[in-house]
């Protein structure tokens, strides 16, 4: 049966408002939702949890050694590393290494809760801010009622007579102008009221100091992300070494060292020569406290040590390798250098012979070898080379050539560098702001008395420092000592409440 034509325009009407009704309660949930959202984040509880995180993963990273940058990106350089401080940390160096306690700034969790952190203060000082900017810029209220003035927590009542009533409002605007007070004023018929504030911006100062510190965590967060930090970058003289993937590259002329005739170290340096993509845009001393900076890289000075220049060639001749390998790691107080020979497929370590006991298995002029194929646990040969006279072991021929020096860097990359700085500085100016240019605010009302004469009440909080009590007490004075030199007689009481 065909609806009627009235029941059918009644029909449309409904199905509007139950599409309207699921389209509120959608939006209505979303709300909610984001509403939730906003109120977990601006929590200061979720602020206080994260900060002891970070505070306690800062802990163990500072506490445990972490793996250079250079070695967290490359399997077999870590392993070597973690070789490297197993007698420190005995069985628990793999259970460490399994848990990235060794690469706790780089690990994603320790990103994570500094995003989190940053998230919070963020939105904490969005929902403050407002109120905040609000306080500073907005007109305050002039006129207070009577028993404003008799609760305050700083209360002053100073009689005047001798003058006349006309007198109160310059009287009361030219002493608290003269205490370094803003001055607003209402005048009514029998009364005169007045508003006096200093600093008045200062909330505002709150304000820098919490975005100022997201700005520095953000720092932070750049940082950890997108920069990088490898403390063990070591060159060999004559030798050329690429920084990461940032398509530079670092080329060691030589490395000097100088002592005083007593015996301290005078000066360390590194004739270096800088590449970008094959070609050299820059030449420099690299000194310890003289860092090579470019493109936002900076090589800073960091230790030295020997460095064996070896050849690895075929019984025919033919040159497999020639590398000269810094000894820059400790193994049973040997020091400890490797290289590749990738055409064979080995690893091959150059350890030389200790230098705080008589080394009976490498004694001077020689150095020991160790040769890996890559991915073994077990090496192919040990057999130590006299400097001058090649070994030939398993079809190759391996010379010491000779000794020579390597220079310690540390490479550091930080994107964050500017946001670190702007969030310091940010953070002490809203510091110094705060503490040593505070809000304060009082509250003036005169009265004319029956006698001619008339009453002048004083009323404040105390404020969060108590040297206002005594700014105060010095504001009364002052109005009162105004009140004596245009002729009038004063007597003024002034008391704090509990």
């Amino acid at each position: 049966m065909a609806k009627s034509p009235k029941k059918a325009a009644l029909a449309l009407p409904v199905h509007h408002v139950m599409q309207d009704t699921q389209a509120s309660r959608s939006a209505s949930t979303i709300n909610s939702w984001l509403d939730r959202v906003w109120s977990f984040f601006s929590a200061p509880r979720l602020a206080l949890v994260l900060i002891l995180l970070l505070a306690g993963a800062s802990l163990v990273g500072v506490l445990l050694a972490q793996a250079p940058a250079g070695a967290q990106s490359d399997p077999q350089a870590y392993g070597r590393w973690l070789a490297q401080i197993g007698n420190k940390y005995g069985a628990a160096t793999e259970i460490f290494s399994r848990l990235g306690l060794f690469t706790v700034f780089d690990a994603w969790w320790f990103r994570l809760l500094l995003a989190l952190l940053v998230s919070n203060i963020l939105i904490c000082s969005i929902s403050r801010g407002g109120r905040l900017v609000r306080a500073a810029l907005a007109r305050p209220h002039v006129t207070m009622p009577e028993p404003f003035f008799a609760k305050a927590k700083l209360q002053a009542r100073i009689e005047v007579h001798g003058l006349p009533f006309a007198q109160a409002e310059p009287l009361l605007r030219s002493a608290l102008r003269a205490s370094g007070y803003r001055v607003l004023i209402d005048r009514r018929a029998d009364s005169v009221y007045a508003y006096a504030d200093r600093n008045r911006l200062a909330p505002l100062g709150t304000l820098l100091h919490h975005l100022s510190l997201v700005v520095l965590l953000f720092g932070f967060f750049v940082g950890s992300v997108w920069g990088f930090e490898d403390s063990g970058f070591v060159v060999a003289e004559g030798a050329t070494r690429a920084i990461g993937n940032t398509g530079l590259a670092v080329h060691l002329d030589a490395f000097f060292d100088e002592y005083y005739p007593e015996g301290p170290p005078k000066d360390y340096r590194s004739h270096v020569v800088l590449y970008e993509q094959g070609q050299e845009v820059k030449r420099d001393v690299v000194r310890v406290n003289s860092p090579l900076t470019y493109g936002g890289i900076r090589l800073h000075q960091s230790f030295f040590g020997s460095a064996v220049m070896m050849e690895v060639r075929e019984p025919s001749g033919a040159l497999v390798a020639s590398e000269t390998v810094p000894l820059a790691w400790r193994s049973q107080d040997r020091p400890v250098g490797s290289f590749l020979i990738p055409s064979r497929n080995l690893e091959v370590f150059v350890v030389g012979p200790a230098s705080s006991f008589v080394d009976p298995v490498i004694p001077p002029g020689q150095v020991r070898i160790e040769a890996y194929r890559i991915g073994d646990a077990a090496p192919q040969g040990i057999f130590n080379v006299l400097q001058g006279k090649g070994q030939t072991e398993r079809g190759l021929v391996y010379t010491f050539v000779r000794e020579r020096l390597f220079s310690g860097f540390k490479v550091v990359n930080n994107p964050g560098r500017p946001f670190l700085w702007a969030g310091a500085i940010g953070i002490v100016l809203g510091l110094t702001w705060v503490l040593y240019f505070p809000g304060r605010q009082l509250w003036a009302m005169a009265q004319r008395q029956s006698d001619g004469g008339m009453m002048v009440h004083l009323g404040a909080a105390k404020g969060k420092r108590e040297s206002f009590s005594g700014e105060f007490k010095s504001a009364a004075k002052r109005l009162e000592q105004a009140a004596t030199r245009a002729g009038g007689e004063t007597q003024a009481s002034v008391q704090e409440a509990p």
